[in-house]
């Protein structure tokens, strides 16, 4: 049995109008789940968000990465109702402390797994009040200017390729002309090309998860008709 109690300063009359509170609140099963550990909430958030939201295996396996790794062995076992932003808080500067040595970017990755987990808990009123993690400060995260390779060097590359692989020699050249991530790249088809158009149509990734080779759609689940032009053309004669 779970006993849920409540200390009142005031009167005997105000603290019966207060038990009458507390029963209601307690037989309209306001006080589910507040023994639930951090861990499991995390647990059930994520069997859930992977049905609703239909998260890509990929994305599944990298919030599972997450939380096994680094969120469970710290605040796994912790009560649900023990985790504030001040918890959250101490939590994202120990992972990234000397010791742990997280980038902010990582942690900021952690920060997004349990905003999205105590949201979801506050909808099922497993969390009342304020939702913890926005209570919380995740890090800021600075990107740096990323170096864009020249035209020149780009071309290079694929002569170079040319040499030893020419199938890694179209891939590099249909990466340049398109900006297709590499899974995509890897879920081409050759129906996908429309010759007389001069366009390819990308709809679908290809991945590793696991160890299970599987075709899943784009990471926006967005299908995008892009044309190739002379070299994309080219490159895939």
């Amino acid at each position: 049995p779970r006993y849920i109690s409540r200390t009142v300063k005031g009167t005997a009359a105000i603290a019966d109008e207060k038990l009458v509170e507390l029963v209601e609140e307690v037989t309209g099963g306001e006080h589910d789940g507040n023994d639930i550990t951090f861990g499991a909430l995390l647990d059930r958030w994520l069997k859930h968000a992977t049905v609703i939201k239909d998260l890509s295996p990929t994305t599944t396996r990298e919030y599972k990465r997450l939380i096994e790794k680094n969120i469970k062995p710290v605040l796994g076992q912790v009560p649900l109702r023990q985790i504030d932003g001040g918890v959250l808080d101490d939590f994202y500067v120990s992972l990234m402390s000397p010791e742990r040595g997280l980038s902010a970017a990582s942690v900021k990755r952690c920060h997004s797994a349990i905003a999205a987990a105590t949201k979801q808990a506050v909808k099922w009123k497993l969390i009342k009040g304020q939702d913890p993690a926005m209570a919380a400060t995740a890090p800021t995260v600075r990107t740096k200017a990323k170096e864009i390779p020249t035209v020149q060097q780009v071309q290079a590359l694929i002569r170079k390729a040319e040499k030893d692989d020419p199938d890694m020699a179209a891939f590099i050249a249909l990466a340049a002309v398109t900006g297709a991530r590499r899974g995509e790249l890897c879920g081409l088809r050759w129906g996908d090309v429309d010759d007389e158009l001069g366009t390819l149509t990308i709809e679908r990734s290809y991945a590793v998860v696991g160890g299970e080779h599987i075709i899943k759609p784009t990471k926006t689940h967005g299908v995008r008709c892009i044309a190739l032009g002379d070299f994309g053309t080219d490159a895939l004669r």
